[in-house]
């Protein structure tokens, strides 16, 4: 028998060495004093901590969380809304993920964006999507990640930031590029 990981499932149930820890599990998670803001904000200060002087590979992509066979169990105005296909129920989670450039262990995540498209959010004809500025476009994901990742990890040696070609855009090149002048001594630009 696989890991759990190997299988690909990941359920509460599964993860849980009991009974008693799945119901622990379950009470966290539906706590309302447990705020998905709150568990992100930790993620990334850890990671902070822990990138100081390091050379750092950043790897941001987005997945898509379709959970329209649940959709009768959930509460649909809870950061829900419609996920890749524009009509099933779900959210996108588009995560940057922190490796030690040297060692290639995962550190942790420098940000963590988390979205779905509004159901009554007009389709990209109508809003006219290739008029609109960066910041209106679902794809400033990209853009604002790379400069959270930036202030996020200050104290590292270096960043660097991979992207699939869905992250190639122009703004992006000419927003989030540092250009450090230190002397040639050091050998750093």
């Amino acid at each position: 028998m696989g890991s759990i990981i190997e299988d690909k499932n990941c359920v509460i149930r599964q993860l849980s060495k009991n009974y008693a820890e799945q119901r622990a599990n379950y009470r966290f998670l539906n706590n309302p004093r447990v705020e998905e803001s709150s568990l992100i904000s930790e993620c990334i200060s850890r990671v902070k901590t822990i990138s100081r002087g390091r050379d750092l590979l950043v790897i941001q992509d987005t997945t898509d969380i379709n959970l329209e066979s649940h959709s009768g169990r959930l509460k649909l105005n809870n950061g829900l809304g419609r996920t890749g296909n524009n009509k099933d129920v779900g959210f996108f989670l588009h995560p940057s993920l922190v490796l030690d450039a040297s060692t290639l262990t995962p550190l942790g995540f420098s940000s963590i964006d988390m979205y779905h498209r509004d159901w009554d959010k007009a389709n990209r004809y109508s809003r006219k999507y290739r008029n609109l500025p960066i910041e209106e476009k679902e794809s400033f994901k990209w853009i604002r990640n790379s400069e959270i990742s930036k202030e996020n990890l200050t104290d590292a040696k270096s960043v660097t930031i991979i992207q699939d070609r869905e992250g190639d855009i122009y703004d992006q090149f000419a927003k989030v590029p540092d250009v450090k002048k230190t002397s040639f001594d050091t050998g750093q630009f």
